[in-house]
């Protein structure tokens, strides 16, 4: 494996580290009975963030091949 994958490794790996300690740390500190009406939210919440990475490829290679015309 190379240091460049290595390091795209362990930033994603920090990063999700990151993302379960604010959900679990900042956004639920209380314990509560949890609605449907929140529990599709964050569904919502946390699909569309993992949705973003795949978006922005996507966009950028539309970007790529828009100015290859």
């Amino acid at each position: 494996m190379t240091s460049d994958r290595l390091l795209l490794w362990v930033v994603f790996n920090i990063f999700v580290l990151g993302v379960l300690a604010v959900d679990l740390g900042v956004f639920h500190r209380k314990a509560h009975a949890v609605t449907v009406r929140e529990a599709t939210t964050w569904c919502f919440v946390w699909v569309a963030l993992g949705v973003c990475p795949s978006n922005g490829n996507f966009f950028v290679d539309v970007v790529k091949k828009l100015c290859l015309l």
